[in-house]
């Protein structure tokens, strides 16, 4: 068997939501208990920890076939990988932030602190400025208060942080959230992974809708419920009585529901769905 070789963050708020998405996808996955490397138990898959900054590089060089980081860490790392599909956490913008009162002019020649150099470097020479990068490994909004740095180019979230540390963001330079990335070379075997995953993912947004209506009441609440082309119709065996299935978005579901009821539908079930492939 062809072992896929996956590689995710080992830590921070990517790592959680990148394994349950894995089994959610249909690979077992054991907890790692701080080895570097997990294997599914069927054998069919690999899963390598690394820090997010270096997955993209781990997937450029074929040490992993695929891999989930933020677009950010992508950015930064200058790889060059396919980006399979967008997967809804991790989502965050990268900002310039300074104290209060600061502009971008009043930085020129200042000194940045910032996580993310090569991103930074890019931004302040679109703009034409030359400025003094420094790399932090962590707490950079820290670094003005110190007085080590003027200003940060960081992960912005809420902003809830920057403000707690006097900080305001001055302009957005990209936003950011998790990815699932392969190499041209492992294009074709992490495409039964990104099938998978963008099953689930769909999955996630609907649910399975099931309710019984009698005939009077069938065109109303079939032309409520519409279904990803129509709803499935079968009659039951009390005459004059239609059973209704549909796949229809979770949100909102409940004022759905509420309309179906008096539209005539009974007995109505709302059941999650694994996974949709179109």
């Amino acid at each position: 068997m062809d072992t896929l070789k996956i590689a995710i963050p080992n830590k921070g708020r990517l790592r959680e939501p990148s394994l349950a998405l894995l089994r959610a996808s249909g690979i077992e996955i054991e907890e790692p208990n701080g080895s570097l490397f997990a294997k599914s138990p069927d054998g069919s898959a690999t899963i390598l920890f690394a820090r997010a900054d270096d997955v993209p590089k781990y997937v450029e060089s074929g040490a992993a076939d695929c891999g989930i980081t933020g677009t950010d860490m992508i950015e930064e790392a200058g790889a060059k990988v396919q980006q399979l599909c967008s997967l809804g956490f991790g989502k965050c913008r990268i900002s310039l932030a300074a104290k209060k009162g600061a502009t971008l002019r009043s930085l020129e020649g200042k000194t940045i602190a910032t996580r993310l150099p090569n991103t930074a470097s890019s931004f302040f020479a679109s703009k034409g400025m030359k400025m003094k990068i420094l790399k932090v490994a962590g707490a950079t909004e820290l670094t003005p208060y110190l007085g080590v740095a003027d200003a940060i180019v960081d992960q912005v979230s809420t902003g809830a942080t920057l403000a707690l540390h006097g900080l305001c963001e001055l302009e957005k330079i990209m936003d950011s959230q998790a990815v699932l990335i392969c190499s041209k070379s492992s294009m074709q075997k992490a495409e039964e992974l990104a099938l998978s995953i963008k099953g689930v993912l769909l999955a996630e947004e609907k649910a399975y809708l099931m309710l019984n209506v009698d005939e009077k009441s069938l065109e109303a609440v079939a032309n409520l419920l519409g279904g990803m082309k129509s709803p499935t119709m079968m009659p039951l065996a009390a005459k004059g009585m239609y059973a209704l299935h549909s796949v229809v978005l979770r949100r909102g579901v409940n004022s759905l529901i509420y309309k179906l009821k008096k539209a005539g539908a009974s007995d109505i079930l709302l059941l999650n769905i694994e996974r949709i492939v179109k």
